[in-house]
């Protein structure tokens, strides 16, 4: 879409804004190559993270601004009786990108009986990933599809996990964030661009499913100073906030 809008544009004197929301790292050579020789053409580039930011390093105009949170805050668990429930959640497409099996091999090695294990998301993935559930005998654990109200789960749960392989910036780690959901993520750009680990929330050394247990499990034991600095972080997610950025580079 951006390369077709710099060539549909080229003669008509306008200024384009262009916008990756993929981590870079994400499509194959071709395009690699396209987008080295078009996007210099565009006005301007957005992009999620600093990694990012960085690689495009051949385009001249360039700013971070990320994605907002439709969601004002819900801390303390004010709907929930200010409880939350043992409760682990995934959120996201069911496709090998999202690297829910990662997620799910995680939870094997943990054996965490005493916790709701949610699956939520659909993609052709979810019929191959039911299968590999029950294979690794997790019985806690259920694959609830796409969900309209995904706002009442993170108030319930205690922590969400995001396993991707690739991810620009990941909208379920700056929503959740919202709902004091403790944070758990694999090593990808958009995660290491969202959370300190140990201080915010928790990263895994790698993509393996050893490291995301590991990860898990100091959630599990997190003191309330993670979800205190969690906090501290949602303002910038404000739409105001976000929309104040882009009015600053349209200017």
């Amino acid at each position: 879409t951006n390369i077709l809008s710099i060539i549909a544009t080229a003669f008509l004197g306008r200024k384009l804004i262009i916008s990756e929301h993929s981590a870079h790292d994400f499509v194959g050579l071709k395009w690699r190559v396209l987008r080295r020789i078009f996007y210099p053409f565009a006005s301007a580039l957005t992009v999620l993270n600093r990694s990012d930011f960085n690689y495009y390093s051949f385009v001249k105009n360039k700013a971070i601004i990320y994605n907002p949170s439709i969601f004002k805050p819900s801390f303390g668990g004010q709907e929930n009786g200010g409880q939350k429930e043992k409760l682990i959640i995934f959120v996201g497409r069911l496709e090998p990108v999202k690297g829910c099996d990662i997620f799910l091999r995680a939870l094997a090695l943990l054996k965490l009986d005493d916790f709701k294990l949610l699956v939520l998301g659909s993609g052709p993935q979810k019929k191959s990933l039911q299968s590999l559930s029950a294979g690794l005998g997790l019985k806690n654990l259920e694959f609830l599809g796409a969900l309209s109200d995904i706002q009442n789960y993170y108030k319930k749960a205690k922590i969400i996990v995001s396993s991707s392989r690739f991810e620009g910036l990941g909208n379920v780690l700056i929503e959740s964030a919202f709902f004091d959901c403790i944070r758990v993520a694999t090593p990808t750009a958009g995660a290491m661009e969202l959370l300190e680990d140990g201080k915010n929330g928790f990263i895994g050394s790698d993509f393996s499913e050893q490291a995301l247990a590991k990860a898990i499990l100091k959630a599990i034991n997190a003191d309330e100073s993670v979800l205190e600095n969690t906090r501290a972080q949602c303002e910038k997610f404000s739409l105001e906030n976000i929309a104040a950025q882009w009015w600053e580079l349209i200017k």
